[in-house]
């Protein structure tokens, strides 16, 4: 009997599934407004001598404004809603990359939500010293030991709100390792970073290490996804 054509025949898709470019682009949105969120602010002292002369003397060096730490407040918020988007993409991404690995992808999820909430309150409390600086609403509710306090505290915490962050890295190379999935390198790479942190955190008390090596995951995992995207359209659907 002779088979009967299809009326049409469905052409392979060329564009890259959505999930997927939604993945590459808030992964690259918590690298760059990360960092751009932490940079942005009071201008950094370097002069030991100015911390020795007392609050007086930092809230001198802080008389810039109040607007560069407003916006690197704005930013953080930023960056916490696109870590709160990306969580569920980069889930389902290791999920699908090793299905065997179901509870560990699940504690990965759950550090991604820890993570949300330090980066949130990393911009809040830069938001509290944005209301002290000169020319904010609130700065004349403010002493200047409030704000050279919260300029020591706010600097390292920005930084620091990314530490969950390592936890994320370090399970990634776990499962990169012995569930496979996602290329070798991305392994290393997690677990290179990930011990980095823990390495100069212990030996030096420098947790905002976290903050400087968040951004090369995040850029690493955006490259991952994309290429597994690209990935998608080449081998042919099984169904």
């Amino acid at each position: 009997m002779a088979t009967v054509a299809p009326a049409f025949e469905t052409a392979p898709s060329t564009i890259v599934p959505r999930r997927v470019t939604s993945t590459i682009w808030l992964a690259v949105g918590v690298a760059v407004l990360g960092t751009a969120g932490t940079i942005a602010g009071p201008p950094f002292i370097t002069d030991p001598g100015v911390f020795a002369d007392g609050p007086e003397a930092v809230f001198a060096e802080l008389t810039g404004g109040h607007i560069p730490s407003q916006v690197g407040a704005a930013l953080l918020y930023a960056t916490a809603v696109c870590l709160l988007l990306l969580r569920p993409r980069l889930v389902e991404m290791l999920r699908r990359a090793a299905p065997a690995a179901e509870e560990l992808v699940d504690r990965i999820g759950t550090t991604l939500d820890v993570a949300v909430a330090t980066v949130t309150i990393g911009a809040v409390f830069k938001s509290i010293l944005t209301s002290g600086l000169p020319g904010a609403v609130d700065a004349d509710f403010y002493t200047q030991v409030d704000v050279a306090v919260l300029f020591t505290v706010s600097g390292q915490l920005q930084y620091g709100v990314f530490v969950p962050l390592v936890a994320t890295m370090a399970l990634t190379a776990v499962l990169v390792f012995r569930h496979g999935g996602l290329p070798r390198w991305v392994g290393a790479l997690s677990a290179l970073l990930a011990f980095a942190v823990c390495a100069v955190t212990m030996a030096l008390n420098l947790p905002w290490s976290a903050g400087l090596v968040t951004p090369v995951w995040m850029i690493a995992m955006a490259f991952t996804a994309w290429r597994g995207g690209r990935q998608e359209l080449v081998v042919p659907d099984a169904r």
